[in-house]
């Protein structure tokens, strides 16, 4: 420290040189050197001293300590201790008075003092430096003031270093020394950003960094005593490996250790109001304010204000906040455990009293355990729910946990609870059964409300834990029927019948309540005054029962409309999704899967993207999008899939396996199906995917057999349970695939007669299958008029590999029709579909059919059906050869980055300038040159 002592305290070196010239009253002069802890006072006292004994002056000095201040005379003794020593070591035989002829008496005492620096003054000026006065003890304090009034033959000094203790009175004696008229009062404060520079260039020659020395500064806020030890462990690190040597490690990234032991020190040096304060600050930290501390600290105002200001000046806090988190960190360590509980408490209470934020008073509560009062419950659930809001699920989700723990009634704790599995299931779906599992035991005391009751029956449903489920509905239900007069009663247990009725169909007839007027497939339409969720399954239940009106659809695209991002939202958006799904509007199911599952403020939960990532690999597949159907079932299950089998993760297989299929990757579609599958499976919607799924593999496999076993084992669980429509899953058409296989054209013509249950609304892609397997079992020549109006209802559906099929159809039956020109382009038509669908099985199958007959073109050649697009604008040409090639508007309002509108306008155009009626009379050959990238 001696480059910063002198070049940042040479003004008070110069004052303290000047107390050796005299004073007029030819008394002895005395100093007190101020300053806060850590501030060098000692450093500057033991340099003055260094100084003034180089220049002839005899040196008395003592060093006071909270251990002696109760021994009388314990810093007089250090002082005439040291004066024997100076004596011995400058002139021997001037010394008349012994440390050991010190009478216990103050006045004898004081006189030896006194007389010993008086025969030190006849030859020359002397130095009494007394460090910490502080803790000087009184007998020792009443010689000092008497010292201090006598007159001296040479100059005498006293320089004494004085730490006021906050909160501390000080004793009598010591205010008597230090408030002495003629005491002259040299204060120290902190290093200034230029005196730390010298510091850095000294221990690290070489070394002109202003960034570094300014790093240093911002550490140790100018306090020399930690400014010390920020140099000392970057002078550690130095001196660590070698290929460090030489480089002096950033403050920032030094370890610290050291430094969090210094500051604490310097904090408790300060007294046990200094430590609450600083305390209080780190724990209160962005919300700390004067008033705040004050009643942390159990101290006035204007105490608090002093003790900031010393916490200020010794480099520590700035603007009610710690300088850097190291310090804070150090402070929190610093505290006992069992303090810190209470502190924390403390903290939690004064923050909620002055209005602070939820999540602020639980980050107390979280860290400190249960508080049982009555507003430590409401706060932690707000806490949770801005958590969740921001994305903290884990924070949320610990809220709630700890407001179970600090429910005195068993009822409300429940509760809770279920809050707290809900949230569990969101971050991670395939480990929250066992908290499910835990909660169909409700309390002993009390009957818990339906609502939650409900909510775990729903999700033991989920996990396929049927038992638990049922039988939680059956203890603790509403019973077999439901009063009139407790219509939101009702209207719980009837969501909840309506999502077995649509999702876990096979428990329907074992579902123990049911409200009074609520029968099966009672209506169309929800009342409109109806909860979300309710209005959500009921709009599921009735597209698949067939009760469906337009009227149903928009109440669906209504709760999609309304619907946001809160954490049990999904259970309102995945009902209405499907609902659109199973409705056969698959362009508008795949702009909402867009939205929740990317848009802004969507949840990125596990969740949250297993459910309705399994909803949007739906969509794709029905889309004909097979490889993106691939990507985002292993996503969705990635996310939902655990050792057990759940509702959202045999949907997610199903529609997996059913797309590796499509592609023609047989082996992955196996893999898919290996995993042993229990009979609760086939209870539930998602089963009858997987029956299907499983039929279309075995069948493209040459299981013909089994595979019939499969559609009809699906067709026979639909029509049991009053969901037999083809947008579900078209089994009639698989049994036809499959009994043609197997030969049996009789069979296949039965099943293909065969209707499925009426639908209020129109089914495009349901309707287009199911005439195209009609078609497969007419004569040749009947073929092309279904075929054709299958594919038109394909197309408007937007399923691309269905039309792909179908375009396959029509163009096998043209051939054997021998109309080859007409079997040739619808061939070519179903290879372009097929190939951007990545449907490699119907690919091969079209290349062994129909080989290409293609030829280049030479661009001097006749013209060919290409040549009708010059007629065309080129935004009409690229609209045109799209819509050839067999892209859905909506497809090629993508790829060409405008609004279907836009498609549709540029498509009446081209009709009307090509004299055609409609996309399928496209041509379907043109030049290279007219093509597009799109």
């Amino acid at each position: 420290m001696s480059t910063v002592l002198l070049v940042e305290r040479n003004q008070e070196m110069n004052r303290l040189d000047g107390l050796l010239a005299g004073d007029d009253s030819g008394r002895s002069v005395v100093a007190i050197v101020s300053g806060s802890t850590g501030m060098g006072k000692t450093a500057l006292l033991r340099a003055f001293r260094k100084r003034t004994a180089a220049a002839g002056v005899t040196v008395l000095s003592a060093s006071s300590s909270p251990e002696r201040r109760d021994r009388p005379y314990s810093t007089v003794r250090e002082l005439l201790d040291s004066a024997v020593l100076s004596v011995l070591t400058a002139s021997p035989g001037r010394f008349s008075a012994r440390p050991d002829a010190v009478d216990p008496g103050p006045a004898q005492a004081a006189r030896a003092l006194i007389r010993t620096v008086s025969e030190l003054s006849e030859h020359g000026p002397v130095l009494v430096a007394v460090d910490d006065i502080q803790y000087a003890d009184p007998a020792s304090l009443r010689c000092l003031h008497r010292l201090a009034r006598q007159p001296t033959a040479n100059p005498v000094a006293v320089v004494l270093t004085w730490d006021r203790k906050l909160g501390r009175r000080s004793h009598p004696a010591l205010e008597e020394l230090l408030y002495c008229p003629s005491v002259r009062r040299i204060h120290i404060g902190p290093l200034s950003s230029r005196g730390v520079a010298p510091s850095v260039s000294e221990l690290f020659p070489g070394t002109a960094d202003h960034q570094l020395a300014q790093m240093c500064f911002e550490r140790s806020g100018g306090n020399p005593y930690l400014l010390g030890v920020v140099l000392t462990e970057m002078n550690t690190d130095k001196e660590g490996p070698a290929e460090t040597h030489g480089a002096p490690k950033s403050p920032a990234k030094s370890t610290g250790i050291i430094f969090r032991d210094a500051l604490v020190t310097c904090l408790h040096r300060m007294g046990p109001i200094a430590v609450i304060i600083a305390r209080g600050v780190a724990l209160l930290d962005e919300c700390a304010d004067i008033h705040l501390l004050s009643r942390f600290g159990n101290v006035g105002t204007v105490t608090a204000g002093n003790v900031l200001r010393k916490l200020t000046e010794i480099g520590v806090v700035r603007d009610f906040r710690f300088r850097h988190e190291a310090a804070r960190s150090a402070v929190l360590d610093d505290i006992p455990p069992h303090e810190a509980v209470r502190l924390r408490h403390r903290a939690s209470r004064l923050l909620r009293e002055e209005g602070a934020p939820a999540e602020a008073v639980a980050a107390h509560l979280l860290l400190a355990g249960p508080l049982r009062q009555d507003w430590v419950v409401p706060v932690l659930l707000d806490a949770s729910q801005a958590a969740l809001l921001a994305g903290r699920t884990s924070t949320a989700i610990h809220c709630l946990e700890l407001a179970a723990q600090c429910c005195a009634d068993e009822a409300r704790r429940y509760v809770v609870e279920v809050r707290a599995a809900g949230l569990q299931w969101l971050r991670e779906p395939a480990r929250s059964q066992e908290r499910f599992l835990a909660l169909g035991v409700p309390p002993r005391e009390g009957k818990p409300a339906l609502g939650p009751v409900m909510s775990v029956a729903e999700g033991l449903l989920w996990h396929l834990r049927f038992e638990e489920a049922l039988d939680l509905v059956d203890r603790f239900g509403p019973g077999d029927r439901i009063p009139a007069a407790r219509p939101a009663v009702g209207s719980t247990v009837t969501r909840t019948r309506l999502l077995v009725e649509s999702t876990y169909p096979g428990l329907l007839s074992r579902f123990p309540g049911r409200a009074a007027d609520d029968a099966p497939h009672s209506g169309a339409v929800a009342p409109a005054t109806s909860a979300p969720g309710h209005r959500a399954v009921h709009a599921l239940s009735a597209v698949l029962t067939g009760s469906a009106d337009e009227h149903t659809i928009a109440q669906a695209e209504q709760v999609l409309q309304d619907g946001g991002f809160a954490h049990g939202s999904y259970r309102v958006i995945a009902p209405a999704l499907l609902a659109l799904v199973y409705a056969d509007l698959v362009d508008s199911a795949a702009t909402w899967c867009t939205r929740f599952l990317t848009g802004a403020g969507s949840h990125e939960t596990p969740g949250w993207q297993g459910v309705l990532g399994t909803i949007g690999a739906l969509v794709s597949l029905r889309e004909g999008r097979l490889d993106i159907a691939v990507d985002k079932a292993r996503a969705a299950l990635a996310h939902i899939n655990g050792t057990t089998w759940n509702e959202s993760s045999v949907l997610a297989t199903a529609t997996l396996a059913e797309a590796y299929t499509a592609i023609g990757d047989h082996e992955a579609a196996a893999r898919e199906f290996s995993r042993p599958a229990p009979d609760d499976l086939f209870e539930t919607r998602a089963g009858l995917h997987y029956l299907y799924a499983r039929g279309r593999h075995r069948l493209a496999t040459g299981r013909a057999r089994a595979a019939l076993a499969d559609f009809i084992d699906c067709g026979d669980r639909m029509t049991r349970w009053g969901i037999d429509t083809a947008a579900l899953a078209p089994w009639r058409a698989g049994a036809v695939e499959a009994c043609l296989a197997l030969g049996d054209d009789a069979g296949a013509a039965r099943w293909a007669e065969q209707k499925a249950s009426p639908s209020k609304i129109a089914l495009p892609r349901a309707r287009g299958i199911e005439l195209r397997s009609l078609a497969a079992t007419r004569a040749v020549r009947d073929r092309p008029g279904l075929l054709e109006e299958a594919l038109q209802l394909l197309q408007h559906s937007g399923d691309r590999y269905q039309s792909a099929h179908a375009l396959a159809d029509l163009g096998e039956a043209y051939q054997v029709l021998g109309d080859r020109a007409k079997a040739r382009t619808a061939a070519r038509r179903a290879r372009r579909i097929a190939e951007s669908c990545h449907a490699e099985l119907l690919c091969r199958r079209l290349v062994s059919t129909h080989p290409s007959t293609a030829k280049p073109t030479d661009a001097q050649g006749p013209p060919t059906d290409g040549d009708r697009f010059a007629i065309l604008s080129d935004s009409e040409r690229r609209v045109a050869i799209l819509a050839a090639q067999g892209y859905a508007n909506r497809e090629i309002s993508d790829r060409l980055h405008v609004t279907i509108s836009t498609v549709e306008q540029h498509l009446t155009r081209v009709y009307r300038k090509m004299s055609i009626r409609n996309r399928e009379e496209l041509p379907t050959e043109f030049r290279i040159g007219s093509t597009t990238d799109g």
